[in-house]
């Protein structure tokens, strides 16, 4: 049998610009750290580290294994922060048994200037459980919901808003709000109508009629915005746009609300196909 030995897989933080709470260009956070699975994951100044016990000599595995916890902690942060975060790789080391090797560079940054840093160690917290539930549905929502954030975040940087491209591109980010709600909730369109009611009933959604009426909004938008299907209205981007803030709340909200379930536990939604 192969002997295991203690790897530390270190990725690189580079927010783009100063944050609220940040000092001369200073550290990130605070060393905070919160267990996931069988690893530690610490974030520290400007790391991220995830530390677990591997066999010393499989590199491709012990660093797919990082990288997936790094991403699922990462999507998971984006969710608590409702910022487009995207906490990951500009490139990382790791240390095994004492020595340092080199690793793979990807391209990122966390571009969430509106975030007020004294929020961070609470938010780690909340990360770092909605990525220890091991949960699917968690997982894929909180895909679509980063993936939301980042086109309304770098892709309005590249087009005018007035132009068809900008109409086209929130249609696409309200989109994924849209699958990030469905993910947890189901969507009465191609599942049973008593699996979704389950699943609202679950998760206590009537409880909250502010809730419940941003969910049935944001499937109306999805449905008559030239969202799902092409559009000959110009009122319908108009709609689309003027709906994505709201959609994002919605999302974030409604992905929360699971995580609470699921912690005080709650069984497991299976993701819809």
């Amino acid at each position: 049998m192969a002997a295991v030995v203690p790897w530390e897989v270190r990725f690189t933080l580079k927010p783009a610009g100063m944050f609220q709470g940040q000092q001369g260009g200073g550290p990130v956070v605070a060393s905070k750290e919160v267990a996931i699975d069988d690893a530690k994951l610490a974030v520290n100044g400007d790391s991220l580290i995830v530390r677990f016990l591997w066999p010393a000599a499989d590199d491709e595995a012990a660093e797919a294994k990082a990288m997936n916890l790094a991403n699922r902690f990462c999507g998971a942060l984006a969710v608590v922060t409702v910022e487009p975060v995207s906490w990951q790789i500009n490139g990382y080391s790791r240390v095994v048994s004492g020595t340092v090797l080199s690793g793979a560079s990807a391209v990122t940054r966390w571009s969430g200037l509106n975030y007020d840093l004294k929020r961070l160690p609470k938010d780690i917290d909340a990360a770092g459980l909605a990525t220890s539930l091991n949960d699917q549905a968690i997982e894929v929502s909180c895909d679509y919901f980063l993936h939301a954030a980042l086109l309304l975040d770098d892709g309005m940087r590249n087009v005018d808003p007035r132009s068809p491209s900008a109409q086209l591109l929130y249609a696409d980010i309200l989109l994924n709000f849209h699958k990030a709600v469905t993910t947890i909730l189901g969507d009465k369109r191609v599942e049973k109508s008593d699996v979704v009611k389950k699943r609202y009933t679950a998760l206590k959604i009537a409880e909250i009629p502010l809730l419940e009426s941003d969910i049935k909004e944001l499937a109306k938008l999805r449905n008559q915005s030239g969202v799902a299907h092409h559009s000959l209205d110009p009122a319908a981007a108009r709609k689309a746009r003027n709906g994505v803030d709201q959609a994002k709340q919605t999302a974030r909200k409604v992905l929360w609300r699971y995580v609470g379930y699921r912690r005080d536990g709650g069984a497991a939604f299976k993701k819809p196909d």
